[in-house]
């Protein structure tokens, strides 16, 4: 049986732990799964990776130049002895990536799961970025990025000449999602009226998600149309919303609702009559391709990597993330007119989950 480490920040539901929760369930325990949280903690999804067969989680310090940790692991990796090592962070690979050829491991992958930094740009920072960046590029035997944007970011057009480097789609079983629209559970348990047109998207409570602009649209769209139309911002995080002043000022409590975390994505795409997504950044969007393949209507920014999972003809209906009276124009069209689009079937036909996770398996081994 092969043995793969994965490492990861934390099991908090995210873009890659969900990401890597699917691949492990589709390999489906045939490979041993070694799951390192390198922040040293735990998470929302950690009762569903444990329930995984072959999948074990550990905790480590790997975020800092902690010594004593990074001998931890190196002392695992000649325990367990995997065919494989993969890291989904990016330039911060460059240390484990280290220590994994150190151990004598022969594959050493660094996954880009984002398609531009996650930090406030510094000279200090822009030079350890830098540095990191050469030093995952020499130890890793592959590079993995979930979207051709993260190439030209992260390498240049010149990374598209090189062959350590290879895109691998984010994967999703249609089967998930079958009965998204005609599961109304979710907005009979937040007392929404049929009648409502539910605005709705699903993500962390994060500046990259532009929940700001979300707002604005709500205090727009409700002067316009009063309570015929509502919101639903669901993702970890944005019951924080309420405290905002934007929020408290526009009295916005009947017209936005904010849930939280919520696992069950089906059922609250289910209430659902269009999804937004106005992202400033993005490494390739897995929320949105789920809202795709359930069939509900898209409006979405027009950053590159939400492009480049859009078909080229539709290009024209996305907006700029600061462009707000492009959104309420295409929100409005949608509620008013029925104009909008559904790419259900152009999205099970590219991330088709057996054929996207059989590229990532193969490049483990």
């Amino acid at each position: 049986m092969r043995t793969y480490f994965f490492i990861i920040t934390s099991l908090n539901s995210g873009g890659i732990e969900n990401y890597l929760l699917r691949f492990l369930k589709y390999i489906n325990g045939d490979s041993r799964a070694i799951v390192i949280c390198r922040s040293g903690e735990f998470g929302e999804l950690h009762d569903k990776y444990i329930s995984l067969k072959n999948v074990e989680i550990f905790r480590f310090s790997l975020n800092d130049f902690n010594l004593f940790e990074y001998f931890r692991f190196y002392k695992l990796l000649k325990s367990y002895k995997p065919c494989s090592v993969c890291d989904f962070s990016g330039n911060f690979s460059a240390n484990t990536l280290f220590v994994s050829f150190l151990a004598g491991i022969k594959i050493r992958i660094s996954f880009y799961r984002n398609s531009s930094n996650r930090f406030k740009a510094s000279f200090f920072k822009n030079l350890i970025n830098y540095l990191l960046k050469y030093v995952t590029i020499f130890f890793s035997t592959r590079i993995l990025l979930n979207s051709y944007a993260a190439i030209q970011f992260y390498f240049g057009k010149q990374g598209l000449k090189n062959s350590k480097l290879n895109v691998v789609y984010n994967g999703i079983d249609p089967e998930d999602f079958k009965d998204v629209l005609i599961d109304k559970r979710f907005r009979k348990e937040l007392n929404i009226k049929d009648s409502s047109f539910v605005i709705g998207h699903t993500g962390r409570f994060d500046p990259a998600k532009n929940h700001n602009l979300i707002l604005n649209l709500a205090v727009i769209l409700k002067k316009q149309y009063g309570d015929k139309i509502c919101f639903v911002l669901v993702g970890k995080g944005t019951e924080k919303i309420i405290d905002l002043e934007i929020y408290k000022e526009n009295n916005l409590e009947a017209t936005v609702f904010c849930v939280g975390y919520h696992s069950d994505i089906p059922k609250v795409l289910g209430s659902f009559n269009l999804y937004l997504f106005p992202s400033i950044t993005e490494g390739q969007p897995n929320a949105l391709i789920e809202a795709m393949i359930s069939g509900v209507p898209v409006v979405a920014s027009n950053i590159p990597s939400i492009k480049e999972i859009i078909p080229q003809n539709n290009w024209p209906r996305l907006r700029d993330p600061n462009d707000i009276w492009g959104f309420v124009e295409e929100v409005s069209a949608a509620y008013i007119n029925n104009d909008f689009v559904i790419l259900k079937e152009w999205a099970e036909n590219n991330f088709n989950y057996k054929k996207q996770f059989n590229i990532f398996l193969g490049e483990l081994f």
